[in-house]
């Protein structure tokens, strides 16, 4: 699955198996105007609880990335955080840009991401 995330969140994939279309999708992104991440991650969240119930172990995970910086969501930090431990989602953040966003970070913490400099370099190069 694939969104685009600015002051509204737009499904541009679904979730698929297709990674060549990913990847196209991810080469069109142009960083620009408000970032609404928690309403993204909820979104998300949404989408993947959707996905699959026959699969009851399966587990779920969102990789985002952005600078973190999250300029006018409706859901907050904390709401969004607790429905993703709820549903048993782990969230990946890639923070890019000069500023720390550690609301971001802190989330995907409590959803059980272990972070490391090695497993982060990973994340973003299997994205590239």
């Amino acid at each position: 699955m694939f969104l685009i995330v600015s002051d509204s969140v737009n499904v541009r994939q679904p979730l698929s198996a297709n990674f060549e279309r990913f990847k196209r999708q991810v080469d069109r992104v142009d960083a620009m105007g408000d970032t609404v991440v928690y309403d993204a991650l909820d979104r998300a969240r949404t989408l993947l609880t959707a996905y699959r119930h026959d699969l009851p172990n399966l587990r779920k995970r969102i990789v985002i990335v952005s600078d973190g910086e999250d300029t006018g969501s409706k859901i907050s930090a904390a709401d969004v955080c607790h429905s993703l431990q709820k549903d048993g989602i782990i969230v990946d953040s890639v923070q890019v840009g000069t500023e720390a966003a550690p609301e971001l970070h802190a989330i995907s913490v409590a959803t059980g991401v272990v972070h490391s400099s090695e497993a982060i370099f990973t994340v973003g190069i299997s994205i590239c």
